[in-house]
């Protein structure tokens, strides 16, 4: 049988043929998604539950078990500063632990600064290389917009492609 081996005594030995076996289970595992130039973020899960700033009231909404999100984090404005010419970039981070398997949506709204604004979303299970998607948002682009990815953490590449679902 392709990827098992016979031992003597007529048990079984799975070998690993991808990144996993069903005995397997893939662990540390998390998402960070970030907004920066003046965007906002509010993302919905494959369970339906928020995380972000809220597109109705403004409040930060944090309904996933395991997740942060960070509004202009200090080290994202010390980190951010650029040269004297570029000035400060708003950053907005949201972290999510043990993210749930499947298609996430993005809505990404505020007023990008002159120089544009962007998304980026990255992954990383274990000691695995971080998988990493970016987009960015003219200054003068009309928003809001949703993104969709898909995280699967069964996939060499964590998460795919941010698609443009709604401008």
């Amino acid at each position: 049988m392709v990827g098992c081996t016979t031992l003597s005594d007529e048990k079984v030995l799975l070998t690993n043929l991808g990144r996993t076996t069903p005995q397997e289970t893939i662990s540390d595992c998390y998402i960070a998604i970030m907004g920066y130039g003046g965007v906002e973020i509010y993302i919905t899960n494959p369970d339906g539950r928020h995380l972000g700033v809220s597109p109705t009231s403004g409040a930060i909404i944090n309904e996933i078990p395991g997740a942060d999100f960070q509004n202009n984090p200090d080290w994202g404005y010390e980190s951010s500063r650029g040269d004297s010419t570029t000035g400060t970039v708003k950053i907005v981070v949201a972290h999510i632990l043990d993210p749930v398997e499947g298609l996430y949506n993005v809505e990404v709204r505020g007023t990008p600064v002159s120089s544009g604004g962007g998304l980026s979303v990255g992954a990383r299970c274990e000691k695995e290389v971080e998988n990493m998607r970016m987009v960015n948002i003219e200054h003068d682009q009309e928003l809001p917009l949703e993104y969709q990815f898909t995280y699967s953490p069964e996939n060499e590449e964590l998460v795919t492609e941010l698609l443009l679902v709604h401008s």
